[in-house]
């Protein structure tokens, strides 16, 4: 009979230990996301122990390498500017610039600064000659459209394109900007936890650096995206008398050529500008003459005068 009781007790003794060692493995095994805020550590090692299991939230394009070209896809952030110098002759200078601001609201975009000023060159009639400025963002899905339709409003003198892939410094940005906002959300919790006034200041510190963090990385997504989905186009439209017409000289008689035909036109404009410049000076010239020409008169029968007495 006292066999059979401790042949009991025996087994159960090892029921009740194997519970428990199942137990605390199964708390072992639990993530540590699920662990409670422990106070009894310091605020930076109870965030440092849980940011471990935070998940990653690293881009991962799906863009593919082909014949080693990049293949954007839609979930990439390019930024696309042009630049376009124009010329257009005075009948045609409002034409042009009119076409230009129109052609902003065409494509839905928008002029972000415009600016239109006399320069110091001179027409043949003695006007000033006008140059037109505009910085114009369009929709990016429209911005070939803008960018063709822009260059047939007048003569192209100079023209170029960039396209900058911003995607991995985007969605890095945003890694962090998230890694940002779990670690503001456990900060609060071991505030709402906090009975130590050390452990609550440091946390409050704590929570304001990672909030100016998040400030800081919304605000750079967010240029990323006002960039990425308004591309820009700078215009240059100058007024001549004359198109300066675009050519590649071929070979030395050409350059020579050129290069005369050249000189001749500046000399003439030089000579036209010298021409209206002593018109318009020639009324204050007159009347200093004949200021000059009264001061000497003047100062003659002065001397006259005393030579007599």
């Amino acid at each position: 009979m006292k066999k059979k009781m401790l042949l009991a007790l025996g087994a159960a003794v090892l029921i009740f230990a194997g519970c428990s060692s199942g137990r605390t493995n199964e708390s072992a095994s639990a993530p540590i996301n699920n662990v409670s805020p422990n106070l009894s550590r310091s605020p930076i090692d109870e965030i440092n122990a849980q940011a471990a299991g935070a998940a990653d939230t690293s881009y991962s394009s799906s863009a593919t390498l082909i014949s080693g070209t990049y293949a954007p896809t839609q979930s990439d952030k390019i930024i696309l500017s042009g630049y376009v110098s124009l010329q257009a002759e005075k009948a045609d200078f409002d034409t042009a610039m009119s076409r230009v601001k129109s052609e902003a609201l065409i494509v839905g975009g928008y002029i972000e600064v415009s600016s239109l000023n006399q320069g110091s060159a001179l027409a043949s009639d003695g006007s000033k000659l006008r140059t037109y400025s505009a910085t114009i963002r369009v929709p990016s899905e429209n911005y070939e459209q803008a960018w063709n339709d822009i260059q047939t409003f007048a003569s192209v003198q100079n023209s170029n394109e960039s396209q900058q892939n911003v995607t991995q410094q985007y969605y890095d940005t945003q890694s962090r900007l998230e890694t940002k906002q779990v670690e503001e959300q456990r900060v609060l919790a071991l505030i709402g936890q906090a009975t130590d006034v050390n452990d609550l200041l440091n946390l409050e510190n704590m929570l304001a650096g990672i909030r100016q963090d998040i400030a800081a990385y919304q605000s750079q997504l967010t240029n990323i995206d006002r960039l990425a989905s308004f591309s820009t186009i700078s215009v240059d439209l100058a007024e001549v008398e004359k198109i300066t017409q675009v050519r590649v000289d071929e070979n030395l008689g050409d350059k020579m050529k050129n290069g005369f035909t050249d000189s001749a036109n500046a000399t003439l404009h030089f000579l036209q500008g010298f021409t209206v410049f002593i018109a318009y000076i020639s009324v204050p010239l007159v009347i200093l003459a004949i200021l000059t020409a009264l001061g000497i008169l003047i100062f003659r029968a002065t001397n006259k005068s005393k030579e007599s007495v």
